[in-house]
């Protein structure tokens, strides 16, 4: 049996936000637990989406990577040297979103990935695991490459720390999905009491959005950079409302940042607060739409072969910082405001300077988000 594999691994994105009550004392960094931990098909409200243009059903979290995007075009360009053709209508015209939207390049630091494509006749998996063994030592690359004729592979790791870390919450922030369902969960930032100085907290955050005809202190429309000093990479969390894909939320974003704040700046007051929800997660996905099957030039033959596209993401979000590992392989004001995210959310993670998306993430409901303990 011939079969091309298309592996897909998502990363992590390590970042630390908690609030409400504030700690006046130093704790001991503790990553949070994983809220999720296996296969995308045991999750009853969260789904991953192989597009930005996928239509978003309701009621879901929703979830894009740029590792597949990145295998995706090393397959196109590297071995079927043209637009990729899959069986089946469905399946074909996610193909046709993917073919055009090529990563662009320098998007990703070229550190923080290794990206190839090609045939299993002329040592790819072994190509791959040099790259790998170059720049990610400590990492096993994820390839189902038993029967494979060809292969693509993306791993992608970035990182983004917050320098100072974020406050923890001594209570937990009630997330309120569109139900009206009421889950505890913990959170970072940045509190009302105490006021503590901290050089640089309040500094590495830019609010380029918020609405300027909300007249009480809690904001409900609002675009927050949570990491301004980082170069590379940007944090982008986002009170928006339902957006139909995260093609359509990234343009009303883009519209909102471009709508910025006039005559108020862009800077978080010695006053205002932060609240964001801690996250960590790793979902195992396997891209089923993309059909079973892949047109090839095998033996100077044009055939269908076997194809399968996965995907492993792990994402984590707390007070130290954000960090992302993603692996992909295809085969074949006067008042102090408050911003509370305890409401569904975009969040975006993506290159300062193009403004490439890396990572995209629609929280509507808790499933993803670290639960407060029992005891709260």
């Amino acid at each position: 049996m011939a079969m091309v594999l298309f592996p897909v691994t998502l990363g992590m994105i390590p970042g630390i936000f908690r609030l409400q009550e504030w700690s006046i004392q130093e704790r001991a960094y503790q990553e949070p637990p994983f809220a999720v931990d296996g296969s995308s098909s045991e999750l009853r409200r969260t789904i991953v989406v192989p597009t930005l243009e996928t239509p978003f059903p309701d009621g879901r979290n929703v979830i894009w990577c740029a590792s597949a995007q990145l295998a995706w075009d090393r397959l196109k360009e590297d071995v079927v040297k043209g637009p990729v053709e899959l069986s089946g209508d469905i399946a074909n015209r996610i193909a046709s979103v993917l073919n055009r939207s090529a990563i662009e390049d320098r998007a990703v630091a070229p550190e923080d990935h290794v990206s190839l494509a090609g045939w299993s006749k002329e040592g790819v998996v072994a190509r791959i695991r040099q790259e790998m063994a170059t720049h990610f030592p400590s990492v096993t690359p994820m390839m189902d490459e038993t029967y494979a004729v060809a292969l693509a592979y993306s791993y992608l790791s970035v990182s983004l720390p917050f320098d100072p870390p974020y406050l923890e919450g001594e209570e937990p922030l009630r997330f309120v999905d569109p139900e009206g369902n009421e889950t505890p969960i913990n959170a970072f930032g940045i509190g009302k009491r105490p006021r503590l100085v901290i050089p640089g907290l309040r500094e590495q955050i830019a609010i380029l959005y918020d609405r300027p005809d909300e007249w009480t202190s809690k904001r409900t429309d609002f675009v927050l950079d949570l990491c301004e000093t980082s170069e590379t990479y940007q944090l982008l969390v986002c009170m928006i409302p339902t957006p139909t894909s995260f093609q359509a939320a990234l343009q009303a974003v883009e519209e909102k940042i471009e709508t910025g704040r006039p005559d108020l700046g862009t800077s978080f007051g010695h006053n205002d607060v932060l609240i964001v929800p801690s996250m960590r997660w790793r979902i195992d996905h396997e891209f089923v739409e993309l059909g079973t099957a892949i047109k090839l030039r095998v033996d100077d033959k044009e055939a269908f072969v076997p194809f399968r596209a996965k995907q492993v993401i792990e994402f984590k979000l707390d007070r130290s910082g954000a960090s992302l590992v993603s692996q992909a392989n295809d085969a074949a004001m006067a008042l102090p405001l408050h911003f509370t995210v305890d409401r569904p959310f975009l969040l975006v993670l993506r290159n300062r300077v193009n403004k490439q998306p890396i990572l995209v993430v629609w929280i509507d409901n808790a499933e993803l988000l670290h639960k407060a303990k029992a005891w709260w």
